[in-house]
């Protein structure tokens, strides 16, 4: 089920029976909220990337494991994160992707950045990241505690920033600063 809303792709998956990492968004708030995401601060570029006009960041469109223009080729990606760290380091070295060998992973601010408030179920704008999985994306920002083997991460459920294990799955969208100094 697709369903536009003021710019915004609301985008419907509903498996019977079972537990998926997406679930039916029905739940934008078009009159009640200011879209944080609208679709005009971004520039989709043709090659699975969009370039963010407000940050000046460079995203991968869609979730590591997943490609295509509607992102729904292949799966997406659960791993610790530091397998995802050493992922982004072979891509790196390799041909890259979309030709630019400087992906990484996001900060806490920068994956907040494209939450979008409106919706849930997942709380991003669908028409520049399709396809996006409701689970918890890592971020590079380590949590200051005394074990140190925390990381925040945001769930795309609603949007917060939370607190997760290393050593637990999570998912990854690789970001690059877009504008090079």
């Amino acid at each position: 089920m697709l369903k536009k809303i003021f710019g915004f792709i609301c985008l419907g998956y509903l498996s019977a029976g079972s537990v998926s990492a997406y679930a039916e968004q029905v739940n934008c708030k078009p009159n009640n909220i200011t879209p944080t995401t609208a679709s005009s601060r971004f520039t989709i570029n043709g090659d699975e990337t969009v370039t963010d006009l407000k940050t000046g960041l460079m995203w991968k469109q869609c979730a590591e494991g997943l490609s295509g223009s509607d992102c729904e080729t292949g799966s997406v990606s659960s791993a610790f994160w530091d397998v995802f760290l050493r992922s982004v380091i072979t891509l790196n070295e390799g041909d890259g992707f979309a030709g630019h060998t400087d992906w990484r992973m996001p900060n806490v601010k920068e994956l907040r950045s494209i939450v979008e408030e409106q919706c849930y179920r997942p709380a991003v704008n669908l028409e520049v990241f399709p396809n996006t999985p409701i689970v918890s994306f890592f971020t590079s920002t380590p949590v200051k505690d005394v074990s140190q083997d925390n990381i925040w991460v945001v769930e795309f459920i609603h949007g917060r920033v939370e607190t997760q294990r290393l050593n637990s799955g999570g998912s990854l969208r690789l970001v690059r600063n877009a504008v090079q100094e």
